[in-house]
């Protein structure tokens, strides 16, 4: 007997944030918004992330392995350990990404790799505030997240303004 074709819209994930964060607004959103699709069966998140120091994933059942590292204490581990969660997961990313087996793309943060991408599949961007645009002097990155966020905002196919405070400030 043939099982019914699944027509759950594929939405890919990136790790980006949960490879920045332990906490935070943006992370919360994205593992609240995945975990939402799972249980209530809304769409099909396509998202693997292997290890994360990112509280918000080990909560939500996210990740693979519940990473501690970052509670290691010796000078320079804290960052070894982030550039090691954010090596391994990318492998994933990219993967996922060079293969484009999804219905619609959703990067979970700003990076050079998600514009490439939003360029060539259906993307989809939140955009959380304007706060670098607003307030430049207040970030060193400022003028790098604010270039692309920009060439996001364009490339993308629809965009998620998480208030009506952040549409007016597009």
């Amino acid at each position: 007997m043939n099982q019914p074709k699944e027509n759950k819209l594929k939405i890919f994930f990136d790790s980006t944030i949960f490879d920045l964060q332990i906490f935070g607004g943006v992370s919360r959103y994205f593992a609240e918004l995945i975990g939402t699709g799972l249980r209530k069966n809304l769409f099909k998140p396509l998202f693997r992330l292997t290890i994360s120091n990112n509280e918000y994933a080990k909560a939500s059942g996210l990740t693979s392995i519940k990473s501690n590292l970052h509670q290691v204490k010796f000078k320079g581990f804290k960052r070894l350990s982030w550039k090691l969660n954010e090596f391994i997961n990318s492998f994933y990313t990219n993967r996922r990404l060079r293969k484009g087996d999804f219905d619609i793309y959703h990067p979970t943060y700003y990076s050079k790799k998600s514009v490439e991408y939003a360029a060539k599949y259906k993307t989809v961007l939140t955009v959380y505030d304007m706060i670098h645009e607003k307030f430049p002097d207040l970030f060193s990155d400022s003028s790098q997240v604010i270039g692309i966020k920009e060439q996001l905002i364009f490339k993308s196919s629809a965009i998620i303004a998480i208030s009506e405070n952040t549409k007016r400030d597009i």
